[in-house]
């Protein structure tokens, strides 16, 4: 891949997921907190670099413009529900999904959603489910 980019809910995330890779922090970006925009670019330029970018959802889905990703790791994707007309809401999605999806490809690119198995967490996936596979139409392999 050229570039990854892991979407977390949760910064405990991923700080798990930073200590188990630590060996390869060279290769690793993260992108969590920002506190002003200025923040927000500072951390985004020390991204550049990095070939594994672990970010949080809710920054990672519009504030991360990262052209050469074609992998993308999720670990909580938006919810995806039918609103008031009976109509699929996708816009999380769609913004989640185009973060690997701005340009052409040699190799179509990958997105992995990772599948929680507690409690409520097993409807998210059988939405997502229909998103991928019904809305958009796509190869699914499970």
């Amino acid at each position: 891949y050229k570039r990854i980019i892991v979407l977390c809910k949760y910064r405990k995330q991923i700080d798990n997921i930073y200590g188990e890779l630590s060996e390869y922090k060279n290769i690793i970006g993260i992108f969590y907190s920002v506190s002003s925009k200025k923040d927000k670019l500072e951390q985004i330029a020390t991204l550049k670099d990095k070939k594994l970018i672990i970010s949080i959802m809710a920054l990672g889905k519009e504030s991360l413009n990262i052209g050469d990703c074609n992998c993308l790791v999720i670990l909580n994707s938006p919810i995806i529900k039918k609103d008031k007309n009976d109509e699929w809401n996708t816009q999380g999605m769609d913004q989640v999904c185009g973060r690997c999806l701005r340009k052409k490809w040699e190799m179509s690119p990958h997105i992995y959603v990772i599948n929680d198995m507690f409690s409520f967490f097993r409807n998210h996936y059988k939405n997502r489910m229909i998103y991928f596979k019904d809305i958009k139409n796509w190869d699914i392999v499970e």
